[in-house]
């Protein structure tokens, strides 16, 4: 059963942009704080561009060199260490075969080989890449579902393969707070919103941006029933420093981010992933 008595943080990392020995430091010190974590990974990073003229292009946001993958640069230890939060109950969840557009083969591929290397059965998937409404087209994989993923016409239909194969996903950039605009009346006004839903046969998440999970945490308008999925990139640099939650980029930030999370479980709180919460949730 779930602990009632606080709500629920699930803290969620996106592995862009997150190199391996910076995934090593920061999944070290989450460690030490027993703190779980939902890290969706690649399976590799490729370096053909789609659009070699825009500098926004998915091929120019994520590359080999400071991106960690499956296969790829210290793929050997990055193996070992997810093997190893997998042993201590943290989740592994699929972020696509790489970080540009992937046809349906490639897509399942990525998805055999992830389980095959770590020995798992990934539950969860988060789609890399933007919304086409949201985004400039470059910045946006075309097997996303709310591109071609759904289109049995192309080679980018994905929608049966991840029903098939996760129990959960996170797709058509669904974030609380969309258009990053939201201030702190708006962020508690839309607690009403349920963070799990259902749809097209599977159980879909939104996801609040790390700063504004934060900022509902210490607002003291959480109630007992409440799910706060925090997201956010460990590796990215571009977040103010010392943002909570959201900047993971320095010691100092990573302990500082730990403590807030560990003193929010003393006071009751229950921290999980993503693939802990929907399977307490459903045995409830």
């Amino acid at each position: 059963m779930l602990n009632e008595s606080g709500p629920t943080i699930i803290l969620v990392n996106d592995t862009d942009h997150l190199s391996y020995p910076h995934a090593s430091t920061i999944f070290g010190i989450l460690n030490g704080y027993e703190i779980p974590f939902t890290h969706a990974v690649f399976c590799t990073l490729e370096v053909d561009d789609e659009y070699p003229s825009d500098p926004k292009s998915l091929a120019k946001h994520c590359r080999p060199v400071e991106t960690a993958g499956i296969i790829g640069k210290y793929s050997q230890q990055y193996i070992s260490l997810l093997r190893h939060q997998v042993s201590l109950g943290n989740e592994i969840a699929y972020h696509g075969y790489s970080q540009i557009s992937n046809k349906r083969d490639k897509f399942l591929e990525g998805i055999d080989t992830i389980n095959s290397k770590l020995g798992i059965q990934m539950s969860t998937y988060i789609e890399h890449g933007g919304s086409p409404y949201l985004h400039p087209i470059a910045g946006c994989k075309r097997e996303t579902l709310a591109i071609d993923g759904k289109n049995q016409d192309t080679d980018y239909y994905v929608d049966d393969l991840i029903r098939s194969n996760f129990k959960q996903a996170w797709c058509y950039f669904d974030l609380v707070n969309t258009r990053n605009d939201f201030k702190i009346e708006q962020l508690i006004s839309s607690l009403g919103t349920p963070i799990f839903y259902e749809r097209d046969g599977i159980t879909m998440m939104k996801r609040h941006r790390a700063k504004d999970a934060a900022a509902l945490l210490q607002s003291g308008k959480l109630k007992e029933d409440d799910v706060i999925i925090a997201y956010t990139h460990f590796g990215y640099r571009g977040y103010g420093q010392g943002t909570l939650l959201e900047s993971w980029s320095t010691v100092t930030d990573i302990n500082r981010n730990c403590l807030f999370l560990s003193k929010l479980r003393q006071s009751g709180c229950k921290l999980t992933t993503v693939q802990n919460y929907c399977k307490e949730k459903k045995n409830d």
